[in-house]
């Protein structure tokens, strides 16, 4: 057998085992992972954050309108006296205690998006299924692949990114503390309540 013979062979079964061995391992891992309830929704958490690592979600802009849950609760920015700035000292005024509560609102949204991407992936994979293309995103060269069938199922849940879900104002236990909180600094500042359907 000549050397050029040879060298063609080898690189062959080379590069056949740098397409193939990562998918060999992704399945072995798969056949191994942990079929109990925390290790699925463990699984179903990190094939979520491959496939956003792989196709980062578009940034969703929620709300322009930093007044919009005091509207919402039937105030305007008059309920917050002369200070509306929310500058980088940490002196505490009603607006930028107002301010926290908003981007506290915001965080929890973005956390139960994310929950109910992973709930859903969960209940539509297997164990293998998901520690599978966990690694395939990952790890393989047919990663688009894998990421088309995550994104299928996500498709079909309408949960394919942080826009798929209603606005953070929608939560309307989180909104309400918010409008508790406008009717305390409105009560503070001598201001009529404003009338919500509760």
């Amino acid at each position: 057998m000549s050397f050029a013979r040879k060298l063609l062979i080898w690189s062959g079964t080379f590069i056949l085992g740098l397409l193939v061995g990562p998918i060999f391992v992704a399945a072995i891992v798969g056949v191994t992972s942990g079929t109990s309830e925390f290790d699925r929704n463990g699984a179903a958490q990190h094939l979520l954050d491959a496939y956003d690592e792989r196709y980062p979600p578009p940034m969703v802009m929620i709300n322009l309108d930093e007044y919009a849950a005091a509207e919402d609760c039937g105030y305007d920015e008059r309920v917050f006296g002369g200070d509306l700035s929310t500058a980088k000292s940490q002196k505490w005024t009603p607006f930028t205690g107002y301010f926290d509560l908003t981007v506290w609102l915001a965080d929890e949204f973005r956390d139960e998006v994310q929950r109910r991407r992973s709930e859903w992936l969960g209940g539509h994979f297997s164990s293998f299924g998901l520690t599978f293309l966990d690694r395939c995103l990952r790890q393989t060269i047919v990663a688009p692949i894998c990421g088309w069938n995550v994104r299928q199922v996500l498709e079909h849940g309408r949960l394919l990114d942080g826009s798929s879900l209603p606005s953070p104002f929608d939560q309307p236990r989180r909104t309400q503390s918010i409008c508790t909180y406008l009717d305390g600094i409105a009560a503070q500042r001598g201001l009529l309540l404003a009338h919500r359907g509760r």
